[in-house]
């Protein structure tokens, strides 16, 4: 025998009450002897005896009651015992996939064979079961959560849409898992309807999937297991995969180049696909490309942007069997020229003799991807000694070029700067006080630099050991794009002197610096540039100074774009990324005086609802989650600023192609499940389940029966009680 609901047993206790109540109620009684008793005494141990079997049945009643109540309320079930078919209410949880490979919900679509499979299956439920709807897509948020109401359960399901998501079918088991472990009745079923779709099921989650089986077939009431998998045809898709552009800040009239990549998931070559790209809503330019057969080609859009705010980038291409994937939308923000501090630690009076002197050329500089409007950044050039909260508000990024030291209040106004999200370009030279640097900046990996400065070595110190030479390949890293193409770019750099500085991964609190990482590196293996977070922030140390002492960058081609790009850098900062996949929340960040206040977002539906700011760190954070439907959504600030964000469906599902009737028959093997082929089947498989029977109807008329007894009993006792008196 096991229970259902074994906690409640501890209601048994309660048949120790009546005993407490007899045992406190007993009175004790004083012996008088006198002369006239004597002739009574035989009389008095007669009843004295009967009242005393009759307290005790009355006794054993009013215990019984409580303790029969309690195994009632368990849910007793007799394993060895049949639980006469269909005819015992069943607890079903169904998984139900809705992702957008299941198609557009038409009859013939598995989407639409999946849901008259689960309407069979509640049409065959006897009166009392429950039941459980949870979608694929989203188990957290079942379609239909437990109910007896099996009509409205139908219904619910008739109207279910597939969703521009992808499966999450481990979570889906998880959630089905502990459903079934609190349901109220012996027979439990769980019911997999899905597609099989093979891009689903990939072998890197086979042991989180195993794990979450045994967890479902170690109940103490194990479930029933069946399985339908949707017949369909492996029709043509094509999807626009991605549309990739630099990430980097850009400016008014800044051009931008935009790549989409296209893939073809036919076994057929596609000739003559139109693709269109949409700027703003308004279309800009089409084109015919052809894809070769289960291969990608890439399109591409040049456009610069005259307004600054966030601006809409879309391409998409000829609708297929697949509708959802042949069109991505991407977000792009443009922004007001950058102010930045540069912070010269040497100043001089000739030319291009100062530490600042080059950087100041070169982020006024205009490159090929820039108009003849004004610069992008705007420059001020301050001695050490001014450096402070003040100044530091009006700026987004901050250079220190040879700064020798700095006062402690000044560090700590420079760690406050970047850790609310402001940038910090670190370049030792000729002054650099290397105690302090790594005192004070680095301070044991909880400072803002990452990384200590090491060995100092100039080409006399070096010996025989040639000059430094960068690393290649380069790194895959934003401010690298220019020089992907050409690994050239640093060929003719010649370094005379240098600090060490090595990747490594500072001892900081958790949250405040991340691990430093290498943006260039050095052929021994020492960084010429690291990068870290700092808080909200980004910090970039530099190995050499960006003037001609050391090394010849700065007369280089590549000294502009790797400047500008690396102060853009800085600028990013950590603002969320305003293009999601569906289902995945949208992110805030604002300055923290916003925190408290909240945020409106508009769907692309129309619907305006809103996102309240926290104050986290030091940036007033914000979340949406209801992002289930692709499109645009438009955020309004607290003072009535608009932003853009793009959802766009996962393309997970794009690739068609199910899993072979082998490994699915081996899945339902692995979980102990029956195949179901039809609707029909699916229903036969849950009547003929057979798990034993509940007893806890006989003991609730058992309960009735002892009630009744206990009133007949104690009204007839009480009777008796009054005529022997």
């Amino acid at each position: 025998m096991t229970f259902l609901n074994a906690t409640l047993l501890a209601g048994a206790a309660a048949g120790g009450i009546p005993i407490a109540i007899h045992l406190l109620q007993r009175k004790r009684r004083k012996v008088v002897l006198w002369g006239a008793m004597q002739l009574l005494t035989a009389q008095t141990h007669r009843r004295s005896r009967t009242l005393q079997l009759d307290h005790l049945l009355l006794l054993l009643l009013r215990t019984a009651i409580p303790v029969v109540l309690a195994l009632c309320m368990a849910k007793p079930l007799l394993s060895g015992l049949s639980s006469g078919g269909n005819s015992s209410p069943a607890s079903v949880v169904i998984l139900l996939d809705d992702s957008a490979s299941m198609g557009d919900g038409a009859p013939s679509s598995p989407l639409g064979q999946v849901k008259a499979a689960a309407k069979s299956l509640l049409e065959a439920l006897p009166r009392g079961s429950e039941v459980t709807v949870i979608p694929i897509t989203d188990p957290d948020a079942p379609i239909i959560a437990l109910t007896t109401d099996l009509p409205s359960a139908a219904q619910k399901i008739t109207l279910r849409a597939a969703q521009p998501a992808a499966a999450r079918i481990t979570d889906s088991l998880d959630a089905a898992a502990t459903l079934l472990s609190r349901s109220h009745h012996a027979r439990r079923h769980l019911a997999i309807l899905s597609d099989f779709q093979a891009s689903n099921w990939p072998d890197a989650a086979a042991e989180a999937r195993l794990q979450t089986l045994q967890r479902i077939q170690s109940q103490t009431i194990q479930p029933s297991v069946s399985i339908l998998q949707a017949s369909a045809t492996t029709t043509p898709n094509t999807a626009v995969e991605s549309l990739d552009f630099s990430r980097l800040p850009v400016g008014p009239n800044q051009k931008l180049k935009f790549v989409a990549t296209l893939r073809n998931y036919d076994t057929n070559a596609r000739n003559g696909v139109q693709v269109v790209w949409k700027v703003d809503g308004h279309t800009v330019t089409s084109a015919r490309v052809d894809i070769p057969q289960s291969q990608s080609t890439q399109v591409a859009l040049e456009r610069s942007f005259t307004e600054p705010g966030t601006h809409t980038v879309q391409i998409s291409a000829d609708h297929d069997s697949l509708p959802f994937d042949d069109a991505f939308t991407s977000i792009v923000t443009v922004h007001q020229p950058i102010p930045v501090l540069l912070v010269n630690g040497r100043p001089s009076q000739e030319a291009l003799q100062g530490e600042t002197d080059f950087l100041e050329i070169a982020l006024q500089s205009r490159t090929s991807s820039l108009s003849d409007s004004a610069s992008f950044f705007q420059t001020s050039v301050v001695e050490p000694a001014t450096v402070g909260a003040q100044l530091l508000k009006k700026t987004q990024i901050v250079v220190l070029a040879d700064v020798h030291t700095l006062s402690a209040q000044q560090v700590r106004d420079l760690e406050d700067f970047v850790r609310a999200g402001g940038g910090l370009v670190y370049l030792p030279g000729r002054q650099t006080d290397q105690p302090w640097t790594n005192k004070a900046l680095h301070n044991n990996g909880k400072g803002l630099l990452p990384a200590p400065l090491a060995a100092f070595s100039t080409e006399q110190s070096a010996g025989k050991r040639l000059p430094p030479t960068v690393a290649k390949p380069y790194p895959r890293h934003p401010i690298l794009e220019p020089f992907q193409q050409s690994e050239s770019a640093f060929d003719e750099l010649r370094i005379k002197a240098w600090f060490s500085i090595h990747p490594g991964s500072p001892v900081g609190e958790i949250g405040e610096s991340s691990a430093a990482g290498a943006i260039l590196s050095f052929d021994s293996g020492e960084a010429l540039f690291l990068e870290h977070k700092y808080g909200a922030g980004t910090v970039i140390q530099s190995a050499i100074p960006c003037s001609a002492d050391w090394s010849n960058l700065p007369t280089r081609p590549a000294f502009v774009p790797l400047v500008q790009r690396m102060v853009s850098y800085c600028a990013l900062g950590s603002n969320p990324d305003p293009v999601v996949e569906a289902g995945r929340p949208l992110l805030f960040q604002l300055p923290p005086n916003e925190a408290g206040k909240s945020l409106t977002v508009i769907t692309p539906l129309g619907r305006s609802t809103q996102a309240h700011l926290q104050l986290k760190g030091a940036k007033a954070v914000g979340e949406f989650t209801s992002t289930h439907t692709p499109g645009i959504y438009q955020v309004v600030s607290p003072e009535g600023d608009a932003k853009s964000y793009a959802v766009n469906p996962s393309r997970e599902e794009s690739d068609l192609h199910l899993l072979a009737t082998d490994a699915v028959v081996s899945f339902a093997k692995t979980c102990g499940a029956s195949v179901s082929k039809s609707p029909d089947e699916l229903a036969s498989s849950i009547q003929g389940s057979e798990h034993g029977r509940e007893i806890w109807r006989p003991l609730v008329w058992a309960t009735l029966l002892l009630l009744l007894a206990e009133m007949l009993l104690s009204q007839r006792f009480s009777r008796l009680e009054n005529s022997a008196k």
